[in-house]
């Protein structure tokens, strides 16, 4: 067994499935469960991911980019426990993975239009943007299952833009010879380029 299977035995979890039936969505958080369709649910990974960049918590948003299982380990406490609680909805897990996607692909798409070090941090960089971007809105809006993302979807593409503007030149100046890979996976660095680009 690994790490995942575990969750399995989370009965948070099963509750957030039957939550996503009721949204109209399918939340697949079993080992060997087929990946919902883009756009008619989600995953326990792509679930994790977005709710450790929404967490407030940039620790947990490193572990997702670096060794997401490390976010599994134990179901009885954090940071497992600080991502999935009886406090956790389905609604909320599907609006946060919704703009994680935006996000995603934003980024996807600058990156195409970059080359060489600049590309790589926009590639490298989408979890700490992610996180940043999750810092700078309204997450307690996205708790309602009614919730309107048009706006907000629009909203995080563009702070996506100038977050990844500001990144590129705080980490060629901070850390000009670092391979963009090794600083969105380590923790004291981003803590730094964080209160960079902040300040």
């Amino acid at each position: 067994m690994n790490a995942s299977d575990f969750v399995a035995f989370d009965p948070n979890q099963e509750r957030l499935r039957r939550e996503a039936v009721q949204l109209g969505i399918t939340y697949a958080f079993r080992r060997g469960e087929p990946d919902p369709p883009p756009g008619s649910g989600f995953n326990i990974r792509t679930a994790t991911v977005a709710a450790a960049c929404a967490s407030g918590d940039l620790k947990l948003a490193v572990s997702a980019k670096r060794y997401i299982s490390g976010l599994w380990d134990d179901i009885k406490k954090e940071p497992y426990t600080k991502l999935f609680n009886d406090g956790t909805s389905a609604a909320y897990l599907w609006n946060i993975v919704q703009l994680m996607a935006v996000v995603d692909g934003k980024l996807a798409g600058e990156a195409d239009e970059l080359e060489g070090r600049e590309r790589l941090i926009a590639v490298h960089g989408n979890r700490f943007i992610l996180f940043r971007v999750f810092c700078l809105i309204d997450l307690e809006a996205l708790k309602d299952s009614n919730f309107d993302l048009g706006s907000m979807k629009i909203t995080c593409e563009k702070m996506a833009v100038e977050i990844l503007n500001a990144i590129i030149p705080a980490i060629n100046e901070k850390f000009p010879d670092a391979y963009p890979g090794n600083v969105f996976k380590n923790q004291d660095r981003q803590a730094e380029l964080l209160a960079a680009i902040s300040s």
